[in-house]
């Protein structure tokens, strides 16, 4: 305890740290409770929705699936959300696995890929592809997952439990 108020006495700038943390530790938290809430809205509107997960690996090598646009609109986020959302989607996230809510029925996906290895000549290398459509047919509380195979550069989409 001596230690700690000796720390404190000797750097007064200690505690803008300690504000600072605070303050972070704050900010997280109320943008957890927004994003929970756009989830839930989204939910209670639209109380069938489909699940759409979105292929993500990675410790080495990462391979990402980005979505820009369902059925038209775009999916972005903004500083008003704090997370992407429109009237046709919303993201989310529980534990591991991420990916989109969506209007049961057909929904079409503006999505890219993006594939991140260790470079021999420099840190990375990059590959991208350009947004393609895809259009997925939604079943009414069903989930999906959204997987791009490098060897034929197609999306599939599968239903799984």
């Amino acid at each position: 305890m001596e230690n700690i108020q000796l720390l404190f006495k000797e750097n007064p700038y200690m505690w803008y740290y300690v504000g600072l943390v605070v303050l972070c530790i704050v900010f997280v938290i109320f943008s957890q409770m927004r994003v929970r809430k756009k989830k839930n809205d989204f939910l209670n509107l639209h109380p069938d929705a489909s699940r759409i997960l979105l292929n993500r690996q990675g410790f080495v090598s990462t391979v990402t699936i980005h979505i820009h646009e369902v059925n038209g609109e775009p999916v972005q986020a903004d500083m008003k959300s704090l997370y992407g959302t429109s009237t046709e989607s919303q993201f989310f996230q529980d534990k591991t696995k991420y990916g989109i809510f969506v209007k049961p029925g057909e929904n079409k996906l503006s999505v890219s890929y993006e594939h991140t290895r260790p470079g021999v000549m420099y840190k990375s290398v990059t590959e991208y592809t350009d947004p393609v459509q895809v259009v997925v047919n939604c079943k009414p509380n069903a989930t999906y997952k959204l997987s791009f195979d490098k060897d034929t550069n197609l999306y599939g989409v599968e239903e799984i439990d």
